[in-house]
């Protein structure tokens, strides 16, 4: 009966593995890793096949579960070591989740990870071979079941952080991915939500979140809520700093109603070229207007808002945010704009300012209290970033 016991608890090691790597599998595919395989897919078929999240994450995890069986059957190591034979399957998860941006120039490529994969591949199967060789000949034909599955049981706890580590973890790749899919979806509220709270963001990302305010009217009211990078080249994808993956300029230029955008050196000044040809829908305007305020050029904004706004109506937020710090920053103004909350606001603004002599202590308590409006956002502009 003994043989027969140390036989179920094989069995039993072999199960809690299989049922372990198959869940982290799974939970990897579907719930971190699903948009990062979506456009991969959609880059390598020329756009032209789509993934689904969950019959997707199925699927894979099947696959490399049978990859495992198949490793099993030919390198037929001892129980004890059972879990090495997940590495393949480890190593093919890894492949299918190296893609990360080249923040140089807007595009996408494969990890540098993803090259060592063959070369971890050959080693592993130059390990089994010398393992068989020097070493199975003196292993007992059945190991001790205890012992078994402690040692499978670190041996994929290992793996599992093998492949946590080598594939790609980029937190704001992660949310433009998931960001453009939202709002390929039509689901724009959500997208707007993606890694809200987040303080980590780039060109390309600032980009699709303007993108999804426009697209939900709230351009001028919550756009400098979000941490911000780039400045008015933000605003129109250009194949370099600003890349999007699956969305297309003709949609945006569908958005501002405008068949195509003219030419010009700069985001800006294409912006600028867009309204001089003719009357622009209000979402070209909101861009125009939010493209100065990115470059913290007050008196063009003051200068154009007449055109797109009645000034007394109510404005959108950040507008009157502006509106308010250029009355207090010239002396003879081109439009006269006054709101008496806004005004108090600002003063509060101004005397929390006015507390601090250090400058990292001034930003930090306005940071706290105002971070999210415009005047934060000229007081302490950004450091520009790819």
């Amino acid at each position: 009966m003994k043989p027969t016991y140390r036989i179920n608890g094989a069995a039993f090691s072999t199960s809690v593995c299989a049922v372990l790597f198959g869940l982290f599998a799974f939970a990897y595919l579907y719930f971190y890793q699903a948009d990062l395989i979506a456009v991969s897919l959609h880059l390598l078929s020329g756009g032209t096949l789509c993934y689904h999240n969950l019959l997707g994450a199925l699927l894979l995890t099947t696959l490399l579960l049978c990859l495992q069986r198949v490793t099993a059957s030919l390198s037929r190591l001892p129980q004890a070591w059972h879990a090495a034979t997940y590495f393949p399957s480890a190593l093919l998860l890894v492949a299918l989740t190296s893609l990360s941006p080249v923040s140089r120039v807007g595009n996408v490529r494969l990890e540098g990870t993803f090259f060592l994969l063959p070369l971890l591949l050959v080693a592993y199967i130059c390990g089994v071979a010398l393992w068989r060789r020097k070493i199975a000949t003196n292993t007992p034909k059945f190991a001790v079941a205890d012992n078994a599955l402690w040692t499978n049981l670190l041996l994929l706890a290992v793996t599992m952080l093998f492949v946590g580590l080598m594939g790609t973890g980029d937190d704001v790749f992660h949310y433009r991915m998931k960001t453009e899919r939202l709002l390929l979806a039509g689901r724009k509220a959500e997208a707007q939500n993606v890694g809200q709270g987040s303080s980590s963001t780039d060109s390309s990302l600032t980009s699709l979140r303007i993108f999804t305010l426009s697209q939900t009217h709230l351009l001028g009211e919550k756009l400098f809520e979000y941490p911000l990078v780039g400045g008015s080249e933000a605003l129109l994808p250009n194949g370099s700093s600003v890349c999007w993956l699956l969305l297309d300029e003709h949609r945006l230029g569908v958005h501002l109603s405008a068949h195509s955008l003219p030419s010009a050196p700069t985001a800006l000044q294409r912006l600028e070229r867009l309204a001089s040809q003719s009357a622009i829908c209000r979402a070209a305007a909101d861009y125009l207007l939010c493209g100065y305020l990115l470059d913290r050029k007050l008196d063009a904004f003051a200068k154009a808002i007449p055109r797109f706004y009645r000034l007394s109506d109510s404005l959108p937020r950040h507008y009157r945010e502006a509106l308010t710090l250029y009355m207090h920053l010239r002396s003879t103004p081109v439009v006269s704009y006054h709101d008496d909350v806004v005004d108090t606001d600002f003063r509060d603004f101004q005397d929390l300012e006015n507390k601090f002599t250090n400058r990292t202590l001034q930003q930090t308590a306005l940071h706290d209290v105002y971070g999210s409006t415009y005047w934060y956002y000229y007081t302490f502009p950004p450091v520009s970033k790819k």
